[in-house]
């Protein structure tokens, strides 16, 4: 299994934990943010080269896994559930929003 904390970056090369605490709030941000772009982008393509033919949703649900969350649903997914439960209201033919078999006079 892929293990995020064997990842070296050169972007944390020589960083000291002092040298982050004296950052910015802003530059940690900005550090953090590229550090886990890194890491699952080299994530992403460890799964692909170990499965090649697996799909985008696959690489989210291995990386949900290993970050400890128990259940991913894809977008795709969810908008599938939630069509499922979908309730349709049909619309009268003399609502506002479909109009009226009567023509306005003038």
């Amino acid at each position: 299994m892929f293990d995020p904390h064997k990842v070296k970056l050169p972007m944390l090369e020589g960083l000291t934990t002092e040298d982050f605490r004296r950052e910015s709030p802003g530059t940690k941000c900005k550090l953090i943010e590229e550090i886990n772009a890194s890491v699952r982008k080299v994530h992403y393509e460890d799964f692909m080269q170990r499965n090649p033919g697996a799909y985008p949703n696959d690489v989210l649900m291995d990386w949900g896994k290993i970050v400890g969350i128990d259940k991913i649903v894809p977008a795709d997914e969810l908008v599938r559930r939630m069509a499922d439960v979908a309730i349709i209201v049909p619309v009268s033919e003399s609502s506002p929003d479909h109009g009226s078999s009567q023509e306005n006079p003038k």
